[in-house]
């Protein structure tokens, strides 16, 4: 499995799961990940694998290649 190494995860993801009017619960559900798992993904704690990254877009409703972009812009 692929994983996106990147720091400051939180504002992307944490900005996904908002879009989509979830608590850190309910989109951990949704992801079938622990809720400290996504915490862990939203504080960059823990690398992101790649289809979570991407089921993280749709659920949020937001092009995955627009997070992908916010994510290396917060890595520079």
């Amino acid at each position: 499995m692929a994983f996106v190494n990147l720091d400051k995860y939180d504002l992307s993801v944490k900005a996904a799961r908002v879009n989509a009017n979830l608590t850190q619960k309910e989109m951990a559900e949704k992801l079938n990940i622990s809720t400290p798992t996504l915490i862990a993904y939203e504080s960059g704690a823990n690398e992101i694998p790649t289809l979570i990254l991407v089921e993280i877009a749709k659920i949020g409703r937001v092009p995955v290649d627009l997070l992908l972009n916010n994510l290396l812009k917060d890595n520079e």
